[in-house]
């Protein structure tokens, strides 16, 4: 599962959290979670979102061809740079 910390959260999130969380004797990070689950429960699926922005054919884009890697000489570790084999 991921991390996630919150910055420069206001003192009355803060305080409505701690309150929630006492109140439903559950930890301030249960209560988040709880919050976090229930927003996203009436979403609709990514792939849904995804086909209805773009509709039912699909997206068209055009992929520029791929420059192929310049190949480079194999290194000759037997070469006197690099020192007698021992």
């Amino acid at each position: 599962m991921a991390d996630l910390s919150i910055r420069r959260l206001d003192d009355d999130v803060y305080r409505w959290l701690k309150v929630r969380a006492r109140i439903t004797s559950a930890s301030m990070e249960e209560v988040v979670r709880r919050i976090l689950r229930d927003a996203f429960a009436a979403e609709k699926p990514m792939g849904t979102a995804i086909r209805e922005a773009v509709g039912p054919r699909g997206l068209e884009v055009e992929i520029p061809p791929r420059k192929a890697h310049r190949q480079r000489e194999p290194i000759d570790f037997s070469a006197p740079e690099y020192g007698p084999d021992e």
